[in-house]
């Protein structure tokens, strides 16, 4: 993609995990990116770039920042805390 558009969304579930997405997860002491199977490399590297100037400005105080951990997932290899923060989590193909 040639942007990167950062945007809230209440109420997230797993249906909203399109495979051609990026998303940045934010759990207040833990983030994820999330990379869906269909983004080519470059993109998700561009991506990851844009996340840590945001999340370096964004941030809720310069301590967050310091206890904060944030991880590169990608679909098919969710960790049990990611999936943890959804309602439901259904296997992906």
């Amino acid at each position: 993609s040639e942007y990167v558009q950062f945007m809230q969304i209440h109420n997230f579930h797993q249906g909203m995990l399109h495979p051609s997405g990026i998303y940045l997860m934010d759990f207040e002491s833990l983030a994820f990116i999330w990379v869906g199977k269909s983004v080519p490399n470059e993109d998700w590297v561009g991506f990851k770039l844009a996340t840590d100037a945001m999340l370096a400005i964004n941030v809720k105080g310069k301590q967050r920042l310091q206890s904060m951990s944030y991880n590169l997932v990608f679909y098919g290899y969710e960790p049990e805390v990611f999936k943890s923060a959804f309602k439901q989590w259904t296997k992906l193909d």
